[in-house]
């Protein structure tokens, strides 16, 4: 029932978004870290769905950090390393703007991924697939319910992990797509032109928080 109560206000009521108190600078703060090659032993080579959770693989060891301009990957032959993005997504439209009057309407995202995937936007949980996955499978596509966003700045992050990449094919994609019909957009990668960050947002990074700590976050607010 909580689920459903949380569901249903994610989509009926708008989240307000006001210009972010610092300065913002373009793209988004990406967070590399290094995971255990194998899972310790627990994805055999060659088996592409491991049995074990894969929150206890992933996040565990800080890599680097760098700015990135959008989330349109194709990690070939990179395996074993989870990485974090964070920033504002920009939802701002020109015919949005009338008499000084916020406006606002819905909008759809999609992720193409192999393997995991989580989107996050305004503290709520839009997309929850952390699973290893094929990209050639179905299940490598996670679409969002319709969610109303007001034009303006919403902060977004966007996690995603690899496990083993196969030598043959694999292309392992990591892709955040839109689609937006009262504004015209086509489902689409969502362009550079949407993301910014602040300087905070690309400082040392925190440890990764599980999505059950996330979400008692969002029921206490």
């Amino acid at each position: 029932m909580k689920n459903f109560i949380s569901l249903f206000l994610l989509l009926v009521f708008p989240v307000f978004a006001d210009q972010p108190n610092k300065p913002l600078k373009r793209g988004l703060a990406a967070h590399y870290y290094s995971d255990p090659a194998y899972w310790g032993g627990n994805w055999p080579d060659e088996i592409s769905v491991p049995n074990v959770d894969p929150s206890v693989w992933t996040f565990k060891s800080y890599a680097y950090s760098r700015i990135e301009p959008l989330i349109n990957h194709l990690f070939i032959r990179r395996g074993w390393f989870s990485v974090r993005w964070k920033g504002f997504l920009d939802t701002k439209h020109d015919e949005g703007q009338h008499k000084g009057e916020r406006k606002g309407t819905n909008y759809s995202f999609e992720i193409h991924a192999d393997d995991g995937c989580r989107l996050i936007i305004d503290g709520k949980i839009i997309i929850d697939d952390w699973r290893p996955c094929s990209e050639i499978s179905s299940s490598s596509i996670r679409k969002s319910p319709s969610i109303y966003l007001e034009d303006g700045f919403h902060e977004i992050t966007v996690e995603y992990f690899q496990g083993q990449s196969l030598k043959k094919e694999d292309k392992d994609p990591m892709k955040l797509y839109w689609f937006c019909p009262d504004y015209h957009i086509p489902r689409q990668i969502i362009p550079a032109s949407r993301f910014y960050h602040t300087t905070e947002q690309a400082e040392a990074p925190e440890r990764n928080i599980s999505l059950s700590e996330t979400r008692q976050k969002n029921i206490k607010k």
